[in-house]
């Protein structure tokens, strides 16, 4: 009897295993899947905010729209904003996702970095640089809170703004496989 107790737990223990196994597979994003299905937006409340109030916006900055003419991207390009004077563990944790998942991001024409107020030492290969006091022309940019978005040349809008969460770097990396995945970049 004692044996086919042990039995009947160890088998519901793997089957309860199992279905955590089957849900983790089912959660975690996939490239290919991401890119056949819409983009889910991100649930945090401050991400939903954020998104109403900056998504579908259009930039107004001549040097940014000279940049994305100039990289010839005729497809959406991702773009991280921040400024030197925004928290730099808040900026280098942005940094080092975008580095995990797109290695190459500094010769990616689809990925673009735009940094305002900072010094040499802040600045980034291939990034655009804009003067001091200058935008793109949107209100999160006031916060000086680094942040990310895609550009849609085509329609010249912005779309799925993301402010990351430091204290969930997980949900970053999903954004990022999402966006990437969905557009090819």
């Amino acid at each position: 009897m004692k044996n086919n107790w042990a039995y009947l737990s160890l088998t519901l223990l793997a089957a309860i295993l199992l279905l955590d196994v089957f849900q983790l597979i089912k959660m975690s994003p996939s490239i290919d899947h991401a890119a056949e299905t819409e983009f889910l937006p991100m649930v945090y409340e401050n991400q939903i905010t954020q998104g109403i109030s900056t998504d579908g916006r259009e930039i107004y900055n001549s040097g940014f729209h000279h940049e994305i003419l100039r990289r010839e991207a005729s497809q959406p390009v991702l773009v991280l904003r921040y400024s030197g004077l925004s928290c730099r563990s808040c900026v280098q944790s942005c940094i080092n996702a975008l580095r995990r998942q797109c290695p190459d991001f500094e010769n990616n024409n689809r990925v673009l970095i735009v940094v305002s107020d900072v010094t040499p030492s802040q600045i980034i290969s291939g990034s655009l640089i804009l003067d001091s006091g200058e935008t793109l022309g949107y209100d999160l940019e006031g916060t000086r809170i680094p942040h990310f978005f895609v550009f849609d040349p085509i329609t010249q809008q912005i779309k799925h703004t993301y402010l990351p969460d430091q204290t969930d770097l997980n949900a970053l990396r999903i954004y990022l496989t999402s966006v990437t995945g969905r557009y090819g970049i």
